[in-house]
């Protein structure tokens, strides 16, 4: 394995710092734990996401920094042969209005003639008092009060005293398959699965989807959330593809 990070420099774009396994984003940001993937950005006390479910135990092979991203390489970890490549690329968008954005790419192959391909990314949220789960259209995106077997984006208005007044939101990119699940207990946790790659991957195919996910204010009365929320999700749906990592 290879670990390398670079400096922070004064008014450069947000970068990952890295240290063994522990990643920290901008220096003093969120942190990713990559000995326990599956916990995920942890972005605050209440908010844990961009997680991804990995056999148990399992590390990666290769992992790197390079400004914004963080690249994880995880070889076969279980009968599937996967081969997964995870890169979290940390946004520049609406920073200053107290924005934190993060985009995870997932790349998957096998070294099988077929396999199951399914990957899960997961996120945690606690004190949740509102809920909508939005599908992608033709026109854009239809927000729902529920989620279904449809729901592609998702936004949570988080309370409480430790993440007061602030919006969680989640997006897997239109143009990759996938769904998000969510359990949501009495006390208002959130337990997100956003399951990606539902068909097989033959062999010499490369699989790759995209997951966005973003915190910032809860100004719903001024309609500040709406119009965050909408701009940053039609910058997710209209970017390019990403060819390499």
């Amino acid at each position: 394995m290879t670990t390398s990070s670079q400096p922070i420099a004064s008014g450069e774009l947000p970068r990952w710092t890295l240290s063994n396994l522990m990643a920290t984003a901008d220096g003093t940001g969120p942190t990713l734990n990559l000995a326990d993937v599956a916990a995920g950005i942890c972005v605050s006390g209440s908010v844990q996401a961009l997680g991804l479910a990995m056999p148990a135990g399992q590390q990666p092979v290769d992992l790197w920094a390079r400004g914004p991203d963080l690249t994880a390489v995880y070889e076969p970890g279980d009968d599937r042969r996967l081969r997964v490549t995870a890169m979290w690329r940390l946004g520049h968008r609406g920073s200053e209005h107290g924005i934190r954005s993060t985009e995870l790419v997932l790349s998957a192959q096998t070294s099988l003639l077929s396999s199951d391909a399914e990957l899960t990314v997961l996120a945690t949220a606690s004190g949740a008092s509102a809920l909508a789960a939005g599908e992608w259209t033709a026109e854009g995106l239809a927000w729902q009060s529920a989620p279904s077997d449809t729901t592609r984006c998702l936004r949570l208005t988080l309370a409480g005293a430790a993440q007061a007044a602030a919006c969680l939101l989640l997006a897997i990119h239109p143009d990759d398959a996938g769904v998000i699940e969510v359990d949501r207990d009495t006390a208002g946790t959130c337990r997100i699965r956003c399951r990606l790659f539902p068909s097989n991957v033959e062999k010499g195919v490369l699989l790759r989807s995209r997951v966005l996910m973003a915190v910032g204010p809860n100004d719903t009365a001024s309609g500040g959330t709406e119009s965050w929320t909408a701009e940053l999700l039609q910058a997710f749906a209209g970017s390019e593809p990403i060819l390499a990592t």
